[in-house]
């Protein structure tokens, strides 16, 4: 249960201002609880989201989890663009790898982006970035 609270922390504790400390003192289950409530009235979990779906959404993400903690960023030179959701923190460290790195902030959070209107101000810069891309490069079409 140490590393479900790990987890847990890790995917909500700086959205939601939650310690770890405080999660570890008061357990897993009771901080699966605020976690969902807090989620909740964020409203970045459909309403149906029980605490079994939230249970069951960790299990699989947690992995992913141990995954990034182990893995440590390398240089990149080259020119790098980042969709932030306006509901999260500065890019988790991108943009740290150069100094060509162009942050998007986008209305709502992690998930809600795909969504309109969100998807569509990526989706307008996105097409500028390969329109310029394209003017750079000519690339050849054999057709």
């Amino acid at each position: 249960m140490e590393d479900d609270v790990r987890a847990l922390f890790t995917i909500f504790g700086a959205q939601f201002s939650l310690s770890l400390d405080h999660l570890q003192e008061v357990g897993f289950e009771e901080s699966m609880k605020h976690a969902l409530d807090q989620a909740h009235r964020r409203q970045d979990v459909p309403v149906d989201f029980d605490l079994d779906h939230a249970k069951r959404f960790l299990a699989v993400y947690k992995p992913n989890i141990q995954m990034r903690l182990r893995y440590k960023l390398h240089g990149y030179k080259g020119p790098m663009f980042f969709v932030q959701a306006s509901s999260q923190q500065i890019p988790h460290g991108w943009d740290k790898l150069n100094d060509k790195v162009e942050v998007l902030i986008v209305p709502g959070n992690h998930r809600s982006i795909l969504n309109r209107p969100a998807v569509q101000q990526i989706a307008e810069r996105l097409n500028q970035i390969l329109e310029d891309i394209n003017g750079r490069y000519k690339f050849h079409n054999p057709d």
